[in-house]
């Protein structure tokens, strides 16, 4: 048994031993794609089980699953973002703005993280085949364990291609959304992400 809490989503991330290892895993996973592919994540699947606990029955006032258009951000899909970038000059605390889920704890976390740069691109451990495959590997503290995430670049959003939930000020800029999805998928829901304290957040990142 592990001494650490590993959670109830252990399939959904990995323990690796550096991020040089994430990284040879990131290329791992997109050497097998067939020309032409971008990769599909397939241990958290754009649909109702991403977006909720039970996706059969969503909170109430939640947008059904069948309402939610999965668009990508490497195929411009996203409405404003035509030229995305992980980072625009840098993070700032104004990049963040809230969507429509709930977890503005998260946010507020990453707003007071973003006022030190360099620990928001600690997070981000690899985007180098983010803009050719749409895949981005994103690393945080759980239970004192850097642990990582390996997402696509599907987002969900509504039907007029804005993005349902966290965003950045600047719409070419896509770190917010990515690491959102990230930890949505270390916990396995965007839902799950719902009310919090933003230490939590920070604790849970592990930005010292």
């Amino acid at each position: 048994m592990s001494v650490h809490d590993d959670g109830a989503f252990k399939h959904l991330y990995r323990d690796y031993e550096s991020d040089e290892q994430a990284k040879l895993k990131e290329t791992e996973l997109i050497r097998g794609l067939a020309v032409g592919s971008l990769f599909e994540d397939p241990d958290f699947p754009c649909d109702g089980t991403a977006l909720y606990k039970n996706h059969f029955q969503p909170p109430k006032a939640a947008v059904p699953p069948d309402m939610i258009e999965w668009n990508r951000v490497n195929q411009m899909e996203i409405k404003d973002c035509v030229s995305p970038q992980t980072f625009i000059g840098g993070s700032t605390p104004g990049d963040v703005v809230q969507g429509a889920l709930g977890d503005c704890w998260l946010l507020s976390s990453l707003s007071v993280l973003a006022t030190r740069p360099a620990l928001v691109k600690r997070l981000i451990v690899s985007d180098t085949h983010a803009k050719k495959f749409g895949i981005y590997t994103v690393k945080f503290s759980k239970a004192g364990v850097w642990r990582y995430v390996h997402v696509d670049d599907r987002l969900p959003c509504n039907r007029s291609g804005t993005v349902q939930y966290a965003r950045s000020k600047d719409p070419n800029e896509v770190w917010v959304m990515i690491i959102e999805k990230a930890y949505a998928k270390l916990h396995g829901s965007y839902a799950a992400l719902r009310s919090g304290m933003f230490y939590e957040g920070l604790d849970r990142k592990s930005v010292v």
